[in-house]
């Protein structure tokens, strides 16, 4: 431990020549002057020479569900890379995951070994405007959506994933809910497609369900599906935005 101790004090005071008395301080236990703390070392060193992980805000995430039998992360198991957009500022190469039961992105600190586990941060919500996760065969991109209060859907504030942004919205929460089954927690998986037409959201899940809410352009909704072959049972969220789409293109002047 000491050993380990000395060689990142050692690189901390080649790299960071800015580091003071006070900061020195900080480096020494008051019950022991022989023994550094590591993880205040470590946080000095990289602080120094990293500005990369400026964007780290929010508070500890600790893993609430049993893995064995529950996973409420979206797709955990699949490798995928991460971009966060805050502030204005893109981050890219990173580790995040969503937690579809609690609504929030996790940042896993490759950085930081806690009891040989990642450390992992919920990030603040209000500071996330975006994110994307890019899988093998999917590109999600997700955003904050503000829901006005005066919505009568049951649709709250959180991070949807947004497939088509124009004149109307197609957004997908991705969410789970919370069961029994014999005696253990289980976050089931159930995510809901929504769209957002003259400013009012509405959830569909059929055929009819959607064309019902284009009114009087349904038959020419109806008439792009045979034109394009799509068979809504069949169709895939990218073809399900393009026909919101379509259907923009008739609405706008």
């Amino acid at each position: 431990m000491r050993h380990y101790c000395l060689i990142f004090f050692i690189l901390l005071m080649q790299l960071s020549p800015l580091v003071g008395q006070r900061s020195f301080e900080r480096l020494i236990r008051s019950d022991d002057h022989q023994e550094l703390q590591i993880g205040d070392v470590y946080d000095l060193y990289s602080d120094s020479i990293n500005t990369s992980r400026d964007f780290i805000n929010g508070k500890e995430y600790e893993n609430y569900y049993n893995p064995v039998y529950t996973n409420p992360l979206l797709r955990p198991a699949e490798q995928h890379s991460a971009t966060i957009f805050i502030k204005g500022k893109k981050y890219e190469n990173l580790i995040l995951q969503y937690d579809t039961f609690l609504d929030e992105v996790i940042y896993r600190d490759q950085n930081r070994l806690i009891n040989n586990t990642f450390y992992k941060i919920e990030l603040n919500k209000g500071m996330v405007d975006a994110f994307i996760l890019e899988f093998s065969d999917d590109y999600m991109q997700f955003k904050y959506i503000e829901i006005p209060g005066h919505v009568e859907s049951k649709l709250k504030s959180g991070f949807y994933e947004v497939l088509y942004d124009g004149g109307s919205q197609f957004i997908i929460k991705h969410q789970s809910y919370l069961t029994k089954e014999g005696g253990r927690d289980i976050y089931k998986y159930s995510p809901k497609n929504y769209v957002r037409i003259h400013d009012v959201y509405y959830k569909f899940k059929t055929r009819r369900s959607l064309l019902r809410l284009f009114g009087s352009h349904t038959r020419e909704v109806k008439k792009y599906l045979r034109t394009n072959n799509i068979y809504f049972r069949d169709a895939n969220k990218f073809q399900i935005a393009g026909i919101i789409r379509y259907y923009d293109s008739l609405t706008t002047p």
